[in-house]
C-alpha cells in the first residue's frame, strides 16, 4: 500500500529538497518546543526532535501516512547553536567560526503510522570556514537571509562563499533533510521511494 507522504516541517529549504527530487508530498507544521533538555547533546537532541515532530503530525491526522520528521542544529566548541534570529548574533557567531569548523547534526525520522513503526538516523556534516574578514561578515549578514537557519548559515546559498571545505556524506544533509537517509529508511520500512516520484 502506498501511504501519503507527509513532511513534518514548515522549512522552505526542506520542501525545496523534496521538490527537487520530484517527490509527491504534503507539509504539516508540527509546532513543538525545540528547547534542548539539560545535558542533552546535539545527536540526542536532533534524534529526539525529529521523532517528536513525526509523532506530533501522526496525532494530527486521521488516516495512515508515511511521515518524515527532521531537525538540525549546529555544534561549535561544545555549544549547540540553533537559529540566530538576530543579525548581531549571526555576525558574532561568524567571527567565532572564522578559520574553524562547525559541525551540523541532522536527525531524520521516518514514521509509518500504518505499521506503527519508526526509524531514526543522525547525519553529521562538517563545514570548515576560511578566515573571514569583516567585509565578508558584513556582506553575508546583509545578503544571505539565513537568520532562521541553524548556525546562521545557508550553505545552499551564499554560505558556500564562506567555506574552505564542506565534508558531507550527503550534500542535502546540510540543508536539513538528507535524501540519502530518507531513501534508505524507506527501504528499511519496505516502502518504494519511486512510488512517490512524479
Amino acid at each position: 500500500m502506498i501511504l501519503p507522504l507527509i513532511l513534518a516541517s514548515s522549512s522552505p529549504a526542506r520542501q525545496q529538497v523534496m521538490r527537487q527530487a520530484q517527490l509527491s508530498f504534503s507539509c504539516i507544521t508540527p509546532d513543538l518546543d525545540e528547547t534542548a533538555r539539560p545535558d542533552e547533546g546535539p545527536s540526542t537532541l536532533v534524534s529526539r526532535l525529529s521523532l517528536e515532530k513525526a509523532q506530533a503530525i501522526a496525532q494530527k491526522i486521521d488516516s495512515s501516512a508515511l511521515i518524515i520528521g527532521s531537525d538540525q542544529v549546529a555544534y561549535f566548541e561544545g555549544e549547540i547553536l540553533g537559529k540566530p534570529h538576530q543579525v548581531e548574533r549571526q555576525a558574532t557567531w561568524l567571527r567565532a567560526f572564522s578559520g574553524k569548523a562547525l559541525t551540523y547534526y541532522s536527525g531524520i525520522t521516518l514514521l509509518d503510522t500504518a505499521q506503527g513503526v519508526s526509524k531514526t538516523e543522525v547525519i553529521t556534516t562538517t563545514a570548515t570556514f576560511r578566515t573571514l574578514t569583516e567585509e565578508d561578515i558584513s556582506a553575508y549578514v546583509q545578503h544571505a537571509d539565513a537568520l532562521s537557519c541553524a548556525g546562521g548559515l545557508k550553505v545552499e546559498g551564499l554560505g558556500i562563499l564562506l567555506m574552505s571545505e564542506l565534508s558531507a556524506g550527503d550534500p542535502t544533509a546540510i540543508i536539513g533533510l538528507s535524501l540519502i537517509t530518507v531513501s534508505r529508511l524507506m527501504r528499511t520500512l519496505n516502502h518504494n521511494i519511486w512510488s512517490y516520484v512524479g
